[in-house]
């Protein structure tokens, strides 16, 4: 699926429109064609009858981003919804789509095994042109954590196996049983780092041959910084993933993503504000996320 921005003639065929995204506001289902920068209907969308091709009617950018959503991003699995919710701005522009990573290969986690679904969070400027968050905003990162060591596990579930916690049966440890998904989350959203620097520990807390505790530290090719931390002899243990920008900071943790957004950049700000202690006006905005941790 992608919003392709070549110009193309209506109707649509079957082949263009599987290359759409299908979009919904809950009463209405489309197709969602934005229109490319050489059209003279540049920044508006047409919504297009999935099932005929043919444009039912134009949306301004604006409203576009307000009401309508993603519908049919990794349905593979049934029963479980699909689109969680939005993170829009102010006026009600949206910035990013929270969607459920429903894809097999990331759900599978080993033999007889099943891993817990997995959220993506899908900047919208990536596919809409209009949209109030700016690269800096969006892409920007200064710091980021993973914290994960809620992973606690006792001796009996590490004796449960011979294959369990070897180099031989699983290749490693905490890092490749349990944090797998975090670490592709991690250059999902923010890219490989340039540099890492790590400590791991090998059997800390139990009669193993493999990692179960970890912290590294990363340097990005922006010069942003990352700190990833996991356990599995920590309980109760934290789940928790923070990301710091210019623009604000966006943390998961307890079935909730907050984004505490910036109304100007810190770097404005700290380089005219006029108090030491001086910060940016910021707003918090919640959204509930269950099924992410």
């Amino acid at each position: 699926m992608s919003d392709n921005r070549q110009r193309w003639l209506f109707p649509l065929t079957p082949v263009e429109l599987r290359q759409l995204w299908t979009y919904s506001d809950g009463d209405l289902t489309i197709k969602g064609y934005p229109f490319p920068g050489d059209d003279a209907r540049a920044g508006n969308w047409a919504l297009v009858d999935p099932a005929t091709g043919k444009v039912q009617d134009l949306a301004p950018p604006g409203e576009f981003s307000r009401r309508f959503h993603p519908v049919d991003v990794f349905s593979d699995v049934p029963g479980l919804p699909n689109y969680l919710g939005t993170v829009s701005a102010p006026d009600g522009t949206a910035l990013v789509d929270l969607m459920l990573d429903r894809n097999p290969f990331m759900l599978a986690n080993g033999p007889h095994r099943l891993a817990r679904p997995h959220a993506l969070i899908v900047p919208r400027s990536h596919r809409d042109g209009w949209s109030s968050a700016t690269a800096r905003e969006l892409a920007a990162c200064d710091t980021a954590m993973i914290l994960i060591t809620d992973w606690y596990r006792s001796e009996a579930y590490y004796a449960s196996g011979s294959w369990r916690a070897t180099w031989r049966g699983e290749g490693g440890g905490v890092l490749i049983n349990q944090c797998l998904h975090q670490l592709d989350m991690l250059q999902w959203l923010l890219g490989l780092p340039a540099r890492v620097h790590s400590f791991v520990q090998l059997g800390r807390y139990h009669e193993i041959e493999v990692e179960d505790n970890v912290t590294a530290y990363m340097e990005f090719p922006n010069a942003a910084t990352g700190v990833f931390i996991a356990s599995t002899g920590e309980a109760p243990g934290t789940n928790r993933l923070e990301i710091s920008g210019t623009m604000g900071k966006l943390l998961l943790e307890n079935d909730s993503l907050t984004f505490f957004r910036n109304k100007v950049s810190m770097i404005d700000t700290l380089r005219t504000a006029k108090l030491g202690f001086q910060k940016p006006d910021m707003e918090k905005i919640t959204i509930p996320f269950p099924m992410v941790t």
